[in-house]
């Protein structure tokens, strides 16, 4: 079990954190992953979807991932088409996993983005 405070760690790392709720929401990101999304704070991407992001268009897919992570409790290593902010569509290293963040089954993603 995780607790938000023990994320701090990864706020200013040089790849995206990102922690979404069962639901789709994001509950927590690191600052790499709210540049990606082309916003100025984590507060404006917090509560929020992938159908809100600047990745709309890919979202479907985003979301049928992250549900047979959550619902199979498997980690699943991927390569997947994103759009960004200021560099349009890339191809992104993710991994995914589902873990309890304050109480809660959430699904954590780690992102590589190439250069």
């Amino acid at each position: 079990m995780y607790k938000i405070k023990q994320l701090e760690v990864f706020t200013d790392m040089p790849f995206a954190v990102f922690v979404k709720d069962e639901e789709g929401k994001y509950v927590w990101c690191n600052k790499f992953f709210f540049g990606l999304a082309g916003v100025g704070s984590p507060e404006e991407v917090i509560g929020k979807t992938d159908y809100d992001q600047v990745w709309s268009e890919i979202a479907e897919d985003i979301r049928r991932v992250d549900k047979e992570v959550l619902e199979k409790g498997k980690t699943i290593n991927l390569q997947q088409q994103a759009k960004i902010a200021g560099r349009g569509l890339i191809t992104e290293n993710v991994c995914k996993f589902s873990a309890t963040l304050e109480g809660k089954k959430c699904l954590f993603g780690v992102s590589i983005i190439p250069d």
